[in-house]
């Protein structure tokens, strides 16, 4: 196009020159005008929203991750049992009385809370023993908690099998949970599930049935397991 110009006359071509010029500064301020505007109007947006509940601030202490001095299953349900008191003390106990309401899922016996069920679906549940023929490892997905999977989970043990509903780490507790757990947390806690299927199962094939995040989470162990002689190799995988 510059050549094309350059053949004009020069009175011609200052003309042109001046057109494009203010036409890309009108298109400069055009933009910089609708960015500023859209900025404006999102913190004018997050300004007018409620502001962040207890559950949405809570930093639990308790939670395991992969720096966890933990090497037993046991242990792994003792931690989730201590952190499951700390929510109770710290998110449960502090919402404030204008908060607290028949659906609200931190109101202590609502609709929504999941202590009022037996067993809180929002822990790890395990069913069976040794004399299982075969083991399921179920792995829920993200946001998510065991409670997902529990109707899969009394299937299998009533085809016979010794079935581990795992809550993974940052899950089942408060959302703020989820900002402090990284894929090593999620990670460690399979591989030590994995190792109690195998302590309590010795031979018998083992499966894992994930779901969503879940089904990430075993692939990936399996991946782990066949690189890794440590690990018990499972049996096979139900990814959904």
């Amino acid at each position: 196009m510059s050549n094309v110009i350059d053949e004009l006359p020069p009175r011609v071509r200052r003309r042109i020159w001046r057109y494009l010029l203010l036409t890309s500064y009108a298109i400069v301020l055009f933009v910089s005008g609708a960015v500023i505007a859209i900025a404006v109007a999102g913190i004018l947006y997050m300004n007018a929203q409620p502001d962040l509940s207890v559950w949405h601030k809570a930093d639990l202490d308790g939670e395991f991750t992969a720096k966890s001095n933990i090497s037993t299953f046991r242990e792994y349900l003792e931690l989730e049992d201590a952190l499951f008191a700390e929510l109770k003390t710290e998110v449960y106990d502090k919402v404030p009385e204008a908060e607290r309401s028949f659906f609200n899922r931190y109101t202590t016996g609502s609709r929504s809370d999941p202590g009022i069920w037996t067993p809180n679906w929002n822990h790890t549940f395990e069913y069976g023993d040794s004399t299982a023929p075969f083991g399921v490892l179920m792995l829920h997905g993200y946001s998510d908690s065991p409670y997902s999977l529990r109707g899969f989970g009394a299937m299998m043990r009533d085809a016979g099998a010794h079935v581990v509903g795992l809550r993974i780490p940052g899950h089942g507790t408060a959302p703020s949970a989820l900002k402090y757990t990284v894929a090593d947390d999620m990670t460690a806690a399979v591989r030590l599930a994995m190792r109690h299927m195998k302590e309590v199962l010795g031979d018998k094939p083992i499966f894992i049935i994930g779901y969503s995040n879940g089904a990430a989470l075993a692939l990936n162990y399996d991946i782990e397991a066949i690189e890794d002689p440590t690990l018990p190799v499972p049996a096979g995988l139900v990814l959904m």
